[in-house]
């Protein structure tokens, strides 16, 4: 069976799928949904847990999910079937694993924010042909919709060299690569990113960061800013790059005139947007925090947040005590919006790749399947609303302005309630609270960390000890915080760890203030 979570923009979900081997068929079944565009802002989390800082449509998505397993996980443990696990093993610490033919598969209808997001537009060919080659069931844009430079990564570090077919690009004597911080960047149309070939390999062009440090990500540089030793040639870099595009256009139909751009701010104290022209704008492969005005969040970007399930799985700390392999994603599949399948590929999985990290069992790299399902268009997205309501113009019914809501939905299927367990929140707590009730236990979200923390206990309370894995049989267990709860999963945080270490060294952490709280907080 597949099981399918899904993510809506303005909706997301998770599915399960479980094949059934006597007829060969699959059987595909939703047991997550999210909805949402919204953050809260710094000055606006709580130190007790019971407030959704993230509520974009990815991330309610994911913790409906963590709530479906808790629910499934209650089942196996008190004896009863489950159509996702096997019954624990003692020879496995009584830790649970999926049935055979289980996988998960996750759909968003729109490209997650952040890294994902930034590609090229359609290219001058692209508006001329008769083909979109963005309609692709697969996900691939195709050599008519862009020519992406052909790329390959020296042994020698930070040494990088991009060729496409007008001309090939000089290396940089201060390898500095046309950009701050040796990461990837899009020039002259092309993403140098990662390129998928035909045998849907990645192949690695990313100039990662080393033990050792490289230009622009040293932490001792202030926040937000670029090395002073490399900012003159960076920008005479990136003017003589503007100026060389400029010049192939006139040449080349095929150039890409500008990209998609995110709102997605680049974190303190690591590489940041050179903010140049055109294809000049981004600088690809660095952590961002949610778009958004006002009180900046703390939230990293979905494309951020995905890419780190690729690795520690989507299960979470708590969660992965009791399994006996993280779970990850089989297939992450967009809807019908801007696509690009090499920028996925980047984004969730290939600046993830490092020589320097090696994963504790059983976490490792995973490498989910990307794919695009262009024909499905989401009723209540902000295309078909704005067609909606232009059409609803011209007949003189309305002339309303479009806004997002600043409502979100999480949705995932209980058997205790037949299917209909949801709440709406804004702000991060549940519509209809009032303001005398803010911070009462009625306020919170199903799927706020507090909410987790609590299905965490309650199975552990449900369940006889000696059918717990070791590291859960402790006594006092709710004087434990949130924080220390967590680190009970030592191979999850070890993990982690080489992770920031390696990769997301600039990965913001929320103060321990914030998880210091206790299921009788």
């Amino acid at each position: 069976m597949d099981f399918v979570v899904y993510c809506y923009h303005e909706i997301s979900s998770a599915i399960k799928r479980r094949q059934q081997c006597e007829n060969k068929k699959y059987h595909l079944r939703a047991v997550a949904l999210g909805t949402g565009s919204k953050c809260i802002g710094k000055s606006k989390m709580s130190n007790t847990g019971d407030v959704l800082n993230d509520s974009h449509a990815e991330i309610l998505a994911r913790r409906s999910f963590v709530r479906f397993l808790y629910e499934e996980l209650k089942r196996v443990y008190a004896g009863q079937p489950s159509d996702v696990f096997i019954k624990p093993s003692p020879s496995n610490d009584n830790r649970c694993s999926l049935r055979p033919g289980v996988t998960f598969h996750f759909f968003t209808s729109h490209t997650p924010c952040g890294d994902a997001s930034i590609f090229p537009k359609s290219t001058r060919k692209e508006k001329t042909g008769s083909s979109d080659k963005r309609a692709s069931p697969t996900g691939s844009l195709g050599s008519e919709f862009l020519k992406c430079a052909d790329q390959s990564q020296k042994a020698e570090e930070n040494d990088l060299n991009i060729e496409n077919d007008n001309d090939s690009t000089e290396k940089d004597g201060n390898k500095v690569a046309a950009l701050t911080n040796c990461q990837s960047s899009i020039t002259e149309g092309c993403v140098n990113s990662c390129e998928y070939r035909n045998s849907n390999e990645i192949t690695d062009v990313v100039s990662r960061k080393r033990k050792s440090g490289s230009p622009g990500m040293n932490k001792q540089q202030s926040e937000g800013s670029v090395d002073d030793e490399n900012i003159g040639h960076v920008v005479k870099k990136a003017r003589h790059s503007e100026d060389r595009s400029l010049k192939l256009k006139s040449a080349s139909n095929d150039e890409a005139e500008d990209i998609y751009r995110t709102g997605a701010k680049c974190v303190p104290g690591g590489g940041q947007d050179l903010h140049a022209p055109a294809t000049l704008y981004h600088t690809v492969g660095l952590l961002r925090t949610k778009p958004g005005r006002g009180d900046r969040t703390e939230s990293l970007s979905c494309s951020d947040k995905m890419a780190r399930w690729n690795v520690l799985g989507c299960q979470g700390a708590l969660l992965s005590m009791l399994l006996a392999e993280p779970i990850y994603f089989a297939s992450v599949t967009v809807g019908r919006s801007p696509f690009c399948k090499s920028a996925m590929g980047r984004a969730l999985y290939m600046r993830l790749t490092s020589p320097d990290v090696s994963f504790p069992a059983p976490y490792h790299l995973h490498q989910p399947v990307f794919l695009q399902a262009p024909d499905q268009d989401f009723e209540a997205s902000k295309a078909a609303v704005q067609r909606e309501a232009n059409l609803a113009a011209k007949s003189g019914t309305s002339n309303q302005n479009i806004v997002p809501s600043s409502a979100a939905i999480a949705w995932f299927d209980s058997s205790q309630t037949n299917g209909s367990d949801h709440d709406v929140t804004v702000s991060g707590r549940r519509q209809g609270i009032t303001k005398t009730d803010v911070n009462k236990p009625k306020a919170r979200s199903r799927v706020c960390s507090w909410s987790l923390f609590r299905c965490f206990h309650d199975l552990l309370d449900e369940t006889d000890p000696e059918l717990l894995p070791t590291a859960l049989r402790i006594e006092n267990r709710k004087q434990l915080t949130y924080a220390n709860a967590k680190l009970l999963a030592v191979p999850y945080q070890l993990a982690w760890a080489q992770l920031r270490e390696c990769v997301f060294d600039t990965w913001l952490q929320k103060p321990r203030s914030f998880l210091n709280f206790t299921v009788e907080s």
